[in-house]
Order: structure tokens, then C-alpha cells, then sequence
């Protein structure tokens, strides 16, 4: 997603997917680093967070298809 977000930097709300493509890199590979039995007890909150993340996205790049109201 970071990437794609890159090649867009003119489209209006592209850093909202660069965001969530760093965030989403940064929690696979905390979640690829924890041990299991840690794991079990923030996984909700890892994907609460990505989740999070990428609504942020889907409102940044949507807003692109709507006029700004003055």
C-alpha cells in the first residue's frame, strides 16, 4: 500500500495510505518477533489497530471523489 500511495502523491489523501502501509508493515513484523503466548493476548489489539489505520485510508482516498464544500 505504501508504495502504491507513493506513485499517487498527486491524488488528494495519498499519505493516508502511506501511513497504513507503514503501520501495517511495523505491526506484521512486531507480530512476527512476539512469542506465541504474548501474542494471544494483543492480537485483537494489532488488528484493532490496522483496522483503524485502514479506515483512515478508505476515507482519504474517497474523499478524492467528492467536491470540497466552501
Amino acid at each position: 500500500m505504501a508504495i502504491v500511495s507513493l506513485t499517487h502523491r498527486t491524488t488528494r489523501g495519498w499519505g493516508w495510505g502511506l501511513a497504513n502501509g507503514i503501520v501495517t508493515l511495523a505491526l506484521g513484523l512486531l507480530i512476527l518477533t512476539m512469542s506465541p503466548a504474548s501474542l494471544l493476548s494483543v492480537i485483537g489489539l494489532l488488528v484493532g489497530i490496522s483496522f483503524l489505520f485502514s479506515g483512515f485510508d478508505l476515507l482519504g482516498f474517497s474523499s478524492r471523489f467528492h467536491p470540497r464544500v466552501e
